[in-house]
């Protein structure tokens, strides 16, 4: 039997231990079923989705991140939601940054030459804290913490394993 050459890719931005320490309190103002909270290992901003990608695919996309160019920012993240339908409990900036916005289209169009197609729904910047969850009332008021953003990374996942599951397979610093 032959051996499956294809892995699961993204891209992301993965914090560094003090923002994942922030990202994980914004939690905090949850009653309720809080749900499967994400490991703490795991929390990531989510910038392009690759899916299913054979590993002959990886040079084209590596060498199409190398050719970004972006400044560090810093992003404000300032707001909890909760989507019902997937039931997932997520925060994220109230107001996407434009550097960030210009991250996601530069990926989009340098993986284009790779074979991608861009996403086509609008890009929403968040971290999933919690799927699963039910009943949930959040606090009016959402901690709030800021999350100096420096590189951007292309991760594996492997959801037949126990977290955390994700596996950063090359990061990229950005231009200062």
């Amino acid at each position: 039997m032959a051996k499956d050459n294809r892995q699961r890719l993204f891209f992301a931005l993965w914090p560094d231990v003090a923002t994942r320490k922030a990202l994980r309190h914004t939690a905090q103002p949850i009653s309720g079923s809080p749900g499967r909270l994400q490991h703490p290992l795991d929390l990531h901003m989510t910038l392009v989705f690759l899916g299913m990608v054979e590993s002959e695919r990886l040079a084209c996309i590596e060498d199409a991140a190398s050719h970004i160019r972006c400044e560090p920012f810093t992003l404000s993240i300032d707001r909890v939601g909760y989507w019902k339908r997937p039931r997932i409990l997520w925060c994220g900036p109230s107001q996407s940054p434009a550097p960030l916005n210009r991250l996601v289209a530069d990926l989009q169009d340098g993986l284009s030459a790779c074979g991608f197609v861009p996403e086509k729904r609008h890009f929403l910047p968040h971290v999933t804290l919690a799927r699963k969850v039910s009943v949930l009332e959040l606090a009016e008021e959402a901690h709030s913490c800021e999350w100096p953003v420096d590189s951007f990374v292309l991760v594996a996942s492997d959801t037949g394993v126990a977290p955390p599951r994700y596996k950063i397979l090359k990061k990229w610093a950005m231009d200062s």
